[in-house]
Parts: structure tokens; C-alpha cells; sequence
């Protein structure tokens, strides 16, 4: 399966210094969790997928060929609330034998914190969409830079 990885920053990123899969070709932390990368076919059809899976919480700003993306108003609430639901009814359906199965301790972490999503890369860390968007604050707008894709 595959998935992307976004380079984000707080100022414009120069398209010649966008992050390419060769500059990560050695990264330890990529190899943790892909077992190869490679450069966009689309850049821009992989930012408006980010847009589909995160609608109704980040905002896409367009302006020529430069993207930016901001938390909505209630973002946090709309991209956590139902897998919070799910998590707490699932925790609390669980017998002890369940709880103790790795299957169903997979489910809960993946609730919590999906590490087979998207990821973006922030001033030279790694962030999985779920550790993004909590760390995220509505007066912030960030640019995207570059884009690879993952196979994990």
C-alpha cells in the first residue's frame, strides 16, 4: 500500500529545494516504516487527495502553484471525534482475553495514532497525520514543499 509523504513549513519552499526520495535514501526513520519511496507522479493530485481525506479538517489554500493548508475551525473535533467514539466503545466492549489478543491491541493504538498514514515532514521531524493534526493550531498556515511517496 501506498501513501505520501508532504513537506510542510511555515515559509514558501523553493521548488528546487522540495524534499526528494533520494535525500531520504539513507534515513533511517523512512526505512522504519516503508520499504521504499519514491518521487510523485502528481504532485498536485497527491495534495488533493490530502484534501479528500482531510476535508472537513484542514482548509487548502490554492494560489497558483503554491498550496497551503490551515486547520479548520473545529477541525481537530471533526477528524478525532468519531475514532474517539469507536476507541471507547471498543475499550469498553473488550473483555480482558480481547484485551490481551494483538489484534485488538493493533485496533486501539491504530485509533490513537495511525502510523501507516500520511506523514509530514516539519523542520527535519516526521509527523503521521494523527501527531499533525494535534499539533496543529488555527493561526497557523503552512506551505507545501515537496512530495514522495511510501510503500509500506
Amino acid at each position: 500500500m501506498h501513501d505520501i509523504i508532504f513537506e510542510v513549513s511555515e515559509m514558501p519552499v523553493d521548488e528546487s529545494d522540495y524534499i526528494t526520495a533520494e535525500g531520504f535514501s539513507d534515513n533511517e526513520f523512512i526505512w522504519s516504516i516503508s520499504d521504499y519511496i519514491k518521487e510523485t507522479e502528481d504532485r498536485e493530485d497527491d495534495i488533493k487527495g490530502l484534501q479528500n481525506i482531510t476535508k472537513d479538517t484542514l482548509e487548502l489554500i490554492q494560489e497558483n502553484n503554491i498550496y497551503k493548508i490551515k486547520l479548520l475551525p473545529e477541525g481537530k473535533e471533526n477528524f478525532f471525534c468519531k475514532r474517539l467514539d469507536t476507541l471507547k466503545s471498543l475499550f469498553n466492549s473488550m473483555t480482558l482475553e480481547e484485551f490481551c489478543d494483538d489484534a485488538n491491541s493493533f485496533k486501539l493504538r491504530m485509533l490513537i495514532e495511525d502510523k501507516y498514514s500520511s506523514y509530514f515532514y516539519l523542520n527535519g521531524a516526521f509527523y503521521n497525520l494523527d501527531s499533525f493534526i494535534r499539533r496543529l493550531t488555527e493561526e497557523e498556515t503552512y506551505f507545501i514543499g515537496g512530495v514522495i511517496v511510501y510503500h509500506r
